[in-house]
């Protein structure tokens, strides 16, 4: 015996209280319920296909697209240098200049480069047995 329903028993309240013929159309009821609830079910599955599908459709059209447009830029001999270094898809560097060999730094300068003017680097603390001079505006 299977489980009873919350539609069971609101199926037998009504079978004693009202009788047999408004029981079958509650019945009636139920089961086009149960018919409109399994189709909305079958309709959102089929929509969520629908999506996948729309979004392939959508990505082949702007793979084409830009497969067009590639190939017309490259039978176009307009000159333009740009595209003559683009890179390709697998992400390689378009600039001739990332080629390069990178140059090494300059040597560090040697301290006889520069003059030693015996100067000290002058300081705002006072020496130690004096006191600071208070600045007044």
């Amino acid at each position: 015996m299977s489980e009873v329903t919350p539609e069971d028993v609101e199926l037998n309240e009504i079978l004693k209280a009202q009788g047999i013929q408004a029981m079958e159309s509650r019945a009636l009821e139920h089961q086009r319920n149960s018919r409109r609830r399994l189709t909305r079910k079958h309709f959102r599955a089929n929509y969520a296909r629908y999506v996948a599908e729309a979004k392939l459709q959508n990505i082949k059209r702007a793979a084409a697209q830009l497969l067009a447009q590639k190939q017309a830029a490259e039978n176009a001999d307009d000159g333009c240098p740009v595209e003559g270094r683009e890179a390709a898809l697998g992400g390689g560097s378009p600039s001739p200049i990332a080629d390069a060999p990178i140059p090494a730094p300059p040597a560090a300068a040697a301290p006889e480069d520069f003059p030693d003017t015996g100067k000290k680097p002058a300081t705002n603390t006072p020496k130690s047995g004096q006191k600071a001079a208070k600045k007044t505006a």
